[in-house]
């Protein structure tokens, strides 16, 4: 038990009115409401024991907003011509943003802005959003990005457009240190806290009526009663926001969280929808940020005892990207026929990606099995014929680029390549690493001194240099053995014996030492990390969003993770991140299985 503070007690909204009525027990289960009005993102409409600001949120409702035409011009004419950022942020949100006593906007997500507008040599300047204003202040102009703890939710892809994600936020089950529920399973049958109004009440609510939950709810009126609740033993769980739940966690002993969450709820950066070149900028900043340290630093700054692992995926060739935003062309999508209406009508869908000739049994066909397999379901879910190009693996993002073809599967994201394309977030991650013997004490090169033997594929090219590279970093020199067939890669480590380790793509490596578990085994590090995505023309951002959600959508019910383990077999490689909100369509075209 934790005896900070006196059990509150648990409140229940009766009907419509402000009648308060306590309750000694937990509510029943029928008893969750399914909070609809919790402002734009499903954030607390007043969030719980909200920390005062100098500059109080303006109390008005949500304000209605039509989904918007297309702007006159991006937001980074603005940015440009005055050499400003303007960025929404929240007050009242620590640790992600505050207004401090000396008048600083100050948090996590207003350093991440302050890097943003440096990456782009401009000055940032912090306006004030609400949670019920946010939406149409960033539609009407008045802010040229939100970083505001925005849920990149589904259903908003319609009206916004959204970056990469910046912090995991989530549904996530605080629990007593001596408690027993370790995953999400584990809180079936158990009392279950929420606080009411929340996105972590609609969560549960959510939960409770598809199934997925058997659980006793219990209504608080802020997050100290229910953690109040908590540690009197009142209820067994507590369901909140990991943004709410981290600085708990600084101040409230004994209490610890289950990793496993409920809803994942990316958090990113919000823009225009159809402000292309914005959205272009956003992504390399974050992708820079991300891969020069500068982000970790953050997070140890705000978050110092915190251990996360979400990355940010980069793209090749980021260095090499010679667009900047006083080069970048602005011009913003025409008024012209997306690709959405052709699919509406049922016209074909000219995809790009695939290899030519016989299919093999190597990698490369597997990976073309899997990219037909992909295409042929989304010709499926949208109900339209799919006209699949051969022999353009090698030149899909160019025939995008040129309206030759529609989509792309399979396409490596590329900071260096045409513009004109733009990629959804990555479906498959891999990379290069180190398969060795089960009992070999070799974590990387550093142990591959005194001339060893370092195995590589012949249909990998450039894989020798990269070995030699790797080996001179660490001041020393390795032998190279080419293998010609995958298969033979474990025996050449276990029975001829004339490696000591096999360098090469992790798609090739998994399915080995899955199969020869109690001989070989992969090391921890990567040497290199690709990812592959759906390539889409950039100037048509709603089919860019078609694209997006029904990747969503496939990975939600778990058809990519089955075709993968069908065509490929090459353990969990699937990296994409999910989003909540799962919607039957999108402008009028099917998401789902049918």
């Amino acid at each position: 038990m934790i005896g900070r503070r006196a059990i509150g007690l648990v409140m229940l909204i009766v009907g419509l009115g402000s009648l308060l009525v306590p309750v000694t027990r937990p509510a029943a289960a029928g008893a969750v409401r399914i909070n609809a009005q919790a402002g734009w993102w499903q954030g607390t409409e007043t969030p719980p024991d909200a920390v005062p600001t100098l500059v109080p949120p303006t109390p008005v409702p949500p304000l209605p907003v039509d989904r918007p035409d297309t702007p006159v011009e991006s937001a980074l004419a603005h940015v440009r011509e005055q050499g400003v950022l303007r960025v929404g942020v929240l007050y009242n949100n620590p640790p992600m943003s505050s207004l401090s006593e000396r008048g600083i906007v100050e948090g996590y997500e207003a350093d991440l802005a302050r890097a943003i507008a440096e990456d782009w040599e401009v000055e940032p300047e912090f306006i004030q959003v609400t949670r019920q204003n946010a939406r149409a202040m960033l539609l009407a102009g008045e802010v040229d990005i939100l970083l505001a703890s925005v849920v990149h939710r589904q259903e908003y892809e319609a009206d916004v457009a959204f970056s990469q994600s910046y912090f995991a936020s989530g549904q996530l089950f605080l629990v007593r240190d001596d408690s027993d529920i370790q995953n999400v399973a584990g809180v079936a049958g158990r009392r279950v806290g929420v606080v009411q109004g929340t996105s972590s009440e609609r969560a549960l609510g959510q939960a409770i009526s598809n199934g997925r939950l058997e659980v006793i709810p219990a209504l608080y009126l802020t997050l100290n009663s229910a953690v109040g609740g908590l540690g009197s033993g009142e209820v067994d769980a507590l369901l909140a926001d990991r943004i709410q739940i981290l600085p708990v966690l600084n101040t409230v002993s004994g209490l610890r969280v289950v990793e496993q969450r409920l809803v994942s709820e990316p958090l990113a950066v919000a823009m225009r929808r159809h402000d292309v070149g914005l959205r272009y900028l956003v992504d390399r900043a974050l992708q820079g940020i991300y891969e020069s340290g500068a982000l970790d630093d953050l997070r140890r700054t705000w978050f110092p005892s915190v251990t996360f692992s979400h990355t940010i995926p980069v793209w090749e060739g980021l260095e090499d990207d010679p667009r900047r935003l006083e080069t970048l062309e602005l011009g913003l999508p025409e008024q012209r026929d997306s690709l959405v209406n052709r699919v509406r009508a049922g016209e074909p869908v000219r995809i790009a990606g695939f290899l030519g000739g016989t299919p093999g049994a190597g990698l490369d066909s597997r990976l073309d099995a899997f990219n037909r397999a992909l295409a042929a379901e989304i010709g499926a879910r949208w109900g339209t014929p799919v006209e699949l190009l051969d022999d353009t693996r090698g030149s899909a993002a160019e025939l995008v680029a040129g309206g030759q073809a529609d989509l792309a599967i399979g396409v490596v994201p590329r900071w260096d390549g045409p513009y004109e394309t733009a990629y959804t977030a990555p479906i498959i991650q891999h990379g290069d690493r180190l398969l060795k013997l089960a009992n070999s004490n070799i974590a990387g090169f550093n142990d591959l001194r005194g001339g060893r033997w370092v195995g590589i594929f012949a249909s990998e090219p450039g894989t020798a240099d990269r070995v030699n590279e790797l080996a001179e970093s660490v001041n020393t020199a390795v032998n190279i053995f080419t293998i010609i067939n995958d298969e033979d890669a474990v025996y050449a480590l276990t029975v001829e014996k004339n490696i000591d380790v096999v360098f090469g793509d992790s798609l090739r490596l998994i399915p080995q030492a899955a199969a020869n578990p109690d001989l070989v085994e992969l090391t921890e590090r990567w040497y290199s990390t690709e990812y592959y995505a759906l390539a889409v023309p950039r100037f048509d951002p709603d089919f860019w969003s078609l694209a997006e959600l029904t990747l969503q959508a496939m990975i939600s019910d778990g058809t990519v993770a089955q075709l993968w383990s069908q065509h490929v077999d090459a353990g969990d490689a699937i990296a994409i991140e999910t989003w909540p909100g799962v919607g039957e369509q999108f402008l009028g075209v099917n998401l789902q299985a049918r």
